[in-house]
C-alpha cells in the first residue's frame, strides 16, 4: 500500500512539474467526521439544515466530500483560509448564521442530534504549499475547484523529524521533471499541503482535482517491463526510509452538503447550487 501511494504521489508530481509556479498561500481547515451507518440519512438532513442557515445568513463557506474509494460513512468538510484571523472569522460566521436561523435552543438541540449521529470528529489545520502545487492564481483556483467533481488525496505519513528532508527531495524531483515536462497536458489540478495541527505525526497531503474519475488515471498505460524514469527511481530510493505509510482515497463532492464560495459556485452553478424543480400545477379536470 505504501509503494502504491508513493507512485500515485509521484504521478501527480509529473503533472505538476509541467508548469511549476506560485499558487495562493494560506491554509486549509478540514473537519473529518465518521458517521454511524444507521444515522447517515439523519446526519445529512442536519447538515442540509446547516447549509440552508448559512446560505440565508451569509455564513461560513465550505465544501463537503465523501469517499467512493476509502473509509465509508466518512465526510470531509474543507475550507480555504488565508490566515489565522480568517480561521477565527469562519468560526464566528458559522455560529452567527446558526443562531440567526434557529436560536440558541434550536442550535443546542441540533448539535445534540448531530453528536448522536457521529462516531468521532477530528479537525485538521493544513498549510498550503504553493511552491509544490499547480501554478494557479485565486481566480483559476476557484474555477478548478468549481469544475471538479472528484478529489483524490494521497496522505503520506513521515517518520518524526523527516518532513523538511522529504519536502526537499520533492522539490528536487519537481525541478528535474520540470526540465522535461510531459508532452500531454495534465488532466488534473494537483495541490500539496502539510499538517500544522490536528493529529499526531508529520503528514503531507497531495490532492488531485479531476472533472471525471477517468482523469485520475495515467495519461498513457505503462508498458510491461518498464519502470519509472531514473529521477523518480532516485526519489523513491531517497525517501524510502522517511515514509511510514501512504493512504490513497478518492472522494466525490457533495454539493447539497456544501456552501461553496461564490467564485467556486460560479464555475458550475447547476452543480453547486441547482435550482429546485418547480412542479407543474395540475390542470382542472373538465366536466
Amino acid at each position: 500500500m505504501r509503494e502504491l501511494g508513493i507512485r500515485v504521489w509521484v504521478g501527480a508530481l509529473l503533472l505538476t512539474a509541467a508548469a511549476l509556479g506560485q499558487a495562493p498561500g494560506g491554509f486549509v481547515t478540514v473537519t473529518v467526521i465518521k458517521v454511524k451507518p444507521e444515522k447517515r440519512s439523519d446526519f445529512e438532513a442536519i447538515v442540509k439544515k446547516m447549509v440552508d442557515a448559512h446560505r440565508k445568513n451569509a455564513g461560513d463557506r465550505w465544501l463537503t466530500s465523501t469517499p467512493v474509494i476509502g473509509e465509508g460513512f466518512t465526510y470531509y468538510f474543507s475550507s480555504l483560509r488565508q490566515d489565522y484571523a480568517e480561521i477565527e472569522g469562519g468560526h464566528l460566521a458559522f455560529i452567527g448564521a446558526m443562531l440567526k436561523s434557529y436560536g440558541q435552543a434550536g442550535v443546542t438541540r441540533m448539535f445534540q442530534d448531530f453528536d448522536a449521529c457521529t462516531i468521532n470528529v477530528r479537525s485538521e489545520l493544513r498549510r498550503r504549499r504553493p511552491d509544490l502545487s499547480a501554478p494557479l492564481d485565486a481566480a483559476a483556483m476557484a474555477k478548478a475547484i468549481g469544475e471538479s467533481r472528484w478529489v483524490r488525496t494521497n496522505v503520506t505519513r513521515l517518520r518524526q523529524g523527516r518532513l523538511t528532508e522529504y519536502l526537499a527531495q520533492v522539490e528536487t524531483l519537481l525541478k528535474t521533471l520540470r526540465a522535461n515536462p510531459p508532452s500531454q497536458p495534465p488532466r488534473t489540478v494537483n495541490l500539496v499541503s502539510q499538517l500544522v495541527a490536528g493529529q499526531q505525526g508529520q503528514y503531507v497531503y497531495q490532492t488531485s482535482l479531476a472533472k471525471s474519475m477517468a482523469d485520475l488515471g495515467p495519461l498513457r498505460p505503462q508498458q510491461p517491463g518498464t519502470g519509472p524514469p531514473p529521477s523518480v527511481q532516485e526519489f523513491l530510493k531517497a525517501t524510502r526510509d522517511m515514509v511510514l505509510s501512504n493512504e490513497v482515497m478518492i472522494n466525490r463532492w457533495v454539493p447539497e452538503l456544501s456552501n461553496p464560495p461564490d467564485d467556486v459556485a460560479a464555475a458550475a452553478p447547476d452543480f453547486w447550487r441547482p435550482k429546485a424543480a418547480v412542479s407543474a400545477k395540475p390542470k382542472p379536470s373538465g366536466d
